[in-house]
């Protein structure tokens, strides 16, 4: 495999000295560089070429992290961006999907599940952490946008909400291998690779209507993979 070059945005130079010797000692991964505010960040995009970038989105202001996040996603398409940050609510983590981050990950995870959220991103995956996968499941509301079948819509809503398919089958009153083909079906037509990226990609396109929530992270509390 590659060497994947990340490039780490936190304005807490402690933390992101903290993140950089992690990078440096887990194998497959290197340090391309370290950048404090957004204008270090784009030079070192230019310059470094990093194939990911692990971005605190509140630097120093959420606004600067959510313009930061855009420009890169505009002019480095190539480069996975991964948030990694304490700001979970409803409201950021619709807006850095919307704004085509590849993961989302609270600070308060274990460094295994940052592990785990960096080697999915890098694989093409989008990756939410628990704190944001039960922001999802109970902030999602009824269906909406006729831009999908209902159909698809309520299967969708039910991923959303956290039911497995056998649960989504008997309530559609479809059979259980009805409900994984029309999955499929929804993976290839969305080119999603899992379930989390449709539901992920509904929320984001709008197609399920959410509110947002905000929660209070609890700092000793440590999330796990979904």
């Amino acid at each position: 495999m590659n060497i994947c070059r990340i490039l780490i945005v936190d304005d807490h130079h402690s933390i992101a000295q903290l993140l950089a010797d992690f990078v440096a000692q887990q194998p497959g991964y290197e340090v391309a560089g370290v950048a404090h505010d957004a204008a270090s960040a784009r030079e070192a995009c230019a310059t470094s070429h990093p194939n990911l970038m692990l971005l605190d989105i509140g630097l120093p202001e959420k606004s600067v992290g959510y313009a930061l996040l855009a420009e890169v996603r505009k002019d480095y398409p190539d480069i996975n961006v991964l948030v990694f940050t304490a700001s979970c609510t409803m409201q950021v983590v619709r807006e850095v999907i919307s704004l085509g981050a590849h993961g989302f990950l609270e600070k308060s995870a274990r460094f295994s599940e940052l592990v785990d959220a960096v080697n999915r991103v890098r694989e093409g995956h989008t990756y939410l952490g628990a704190q944001a996968s039960a922001l999802l499941r109970e902030a999602v509301r009824g269906g909406v946008k006729q831009t999908m079948a209902k159909q698809d819509l309520a299967i969708l809503r039910g991923l959303a909400r956290g039911a497995v398919v056998k649960e989504i089958a008997t309530e559609l009153d479809l059979s259980v291998s009805m409900i994984y083909k029309l999955l499929m079906k929804l993976r290839g037509k969305f080119s999603a690779r899992t379930n989390e990226d449709l539901v992920v990609l509904a929320v984001a396109q709008g197609w399920l209507e959410i509110e947002a929530q905000p929660v209070t992270l609890n700092t000793a509390a440590r999330g796990n993979a979904t």
